[in-house]
């Protein structure tokens, strides 16, 4: 169950990534390196999720990576949400992102734990 709702949430994800206001502002802010990784990232999450949804149903392991995952992808929602909200004021309010982007490289390197530990779970 928990994979639906996680598959749901990477799809709207991958959606906001394309955003052209989006992909603007990361620009302007120096941040598209970090959300272009995000585009690469997603789908590979994704594909794995498929092979585990089956997995978590027998493996409590499984089950909490699949839980790990859904967090993490509310908080790459969280920071989509906040940089498409920046994006959408005049420049003259807009913030600087070194929290965006410190947060984005702490997000990027929890995917990369969780990609990793994938195979200790027999997802690869």
């Amino acid at each position: 169950m928990a994979e639906i709702v996680v598959t749901a949430i990477l799809t709207t994800l991958c959606e906001k990534l394309i955003s052209a206001d989006l992909m603007k502002l990361a620009r302007t802010q120096g941040i598209d390196p970090q959300l272009n990784k995000w585009k690469k990232t997603l789908p590979l999450i994704q594909a794995v999720l498929a092979d585990a949804g089956q997995k978590q149903i027998t493996e409590r392991a499984v089950q909490l990576w699949v839980n790990n995952l859904q967090d993490l992808a509310y908080d790459i929602d969280d920071v989509l949400d906040a940089l498409a909200t920046e994006a959408g004021r005049p420049k003259l309010f807009q913030e600087t992102h070194a929290s965006a982007n410190t947060s984005m490289a702490k997000i990027l390197e929890w995917a990369s734990d969780l990609l990793k530990a994938r195979c200790g779970l027999d997802l690869c």
